[in-house]
């Protein structure tokens, strides 16, 4: 599979992961954690074992790069868990897809890179298409501010910077068996110190969850992608993932049907539209050629 199709998967399940936190219901966050975590470090073991990987090359890193992956992966994913949990659940889903917004001005500060018009036309109207998805029917948003909301924008800083950073790194996503491995003991950890087990929950919830833990593997596809694939491309594409998530939330009955995440989408579209113009007219110059 190429970087840039690994990445484009990768979104995909990404648009499917906050519609499943939302429905694993009453389980407690470090417990959710601690199961996704140990099913993503499972999930990505059989793989690399199935595909004959070299495990004593594949995990020497630095230890620098494993707390790097661990703070953008692993406490991203356990601060979106808790505030899923904690906050109203379309307000964190708003907050959480600051991310792709963020992305795109992190990689150009990384690159040192000034933004296009273009681009910040392209962010301003995807954030905008962001708020018309995310605006409850009687317009009141946020009137109340939690730990949560604080928890969700840290995270998506976090991850938001984490992607960007990664473009261009040589390391190997093998590194996310270990670091998930051990944010599995630490969730669970918590969990049995300050959280009681949650077993009774219905069908849905741990139909969500089984389904959210199998495919974590989606973080090392994300990594792949945004190292060796396209960046900007996934970086804007990922402007689509509010509007996809938000047909999912209504889809589930969480967020009402309504004209406003019709438009939302539309925004977003042409945000993302917009941030590769200058890169359709270099491609479609060069095809003149």
């Amino acid at each position: 599979m190429s970087p840039t199709l690994s990445g484009l998967v990768a979104l995909f399940l990404f648009s499917l992961g906050t519609l499943l936190v939302a429905l694993s219901g009453d389980m407690p966050p470090f417990q959710f954690s601690a199961l996704t975590f140990f099913s993503c470090a499972l999930t990505l073991g059989m793989y690399f074992k199935m595909v004959g990987a070299n495990f004593t090359e594949g995990l020497k890193a630095p230890l620098s790069q494993y707390i790097v992956m661990f703070i953008g992966v692993a406490l991203y994913q356990t601060l979106l868990n808790i505030a899923f949990k904690i906050a109203p659940a379309f307000e964190m889903n708003m907050l959480n897809y600051l991310w792709p917004i963020l992305l795109v001005l992190f990689s150009k500060y990384l690159n040192r890179q000034t933004l296009r018009l273009s681009e910040v036309l392209g962010m301003l109207l995807g954030f905008l298409g962001i708020i018309f998805i995310f605006m409850p029917q009687d317009n009141q948003l946020f009137e109340q501010i939690t730990l949560g909301h604080g928890l969700m924008i840290l995270g998506a800083v976090l991850w938001a910077f984490y992607s960007a950073y990664g473009a261009g790194k040589n390391y190997s996503v093998m590194l996310l068996i270990p670091i998930t491995a051990v944010a599995g003991i630490i969730c669970l950890i918590i969990h049995l110190i300050f959280e009681q087990t949650v077993l009774g929950l219905p069908f849905i919830s741990w139909f969500a969850v089984f389904i959210f833990a199998i495919t974590r593997f989606s973080y090392a596809m994300w990594d792949y992608g945004m190292r060796k694939g396209d960046q900007l491309l996934l970086g804007s594409l990922s402007y689509c993932l509010p509007f996809l998530s938000s047909i999912y939330f209504i889809l589930f009955g969480i967020m009402p049907a309504r004209i406003e995440v019709a438009i939302g989408g539309g925004l977003i579209m042409i945000g993302c539209l917009i941030v590769n113009i200058h890169r359709i007219k270099i491609k479609k110059n060069h095809a003149s050629l």
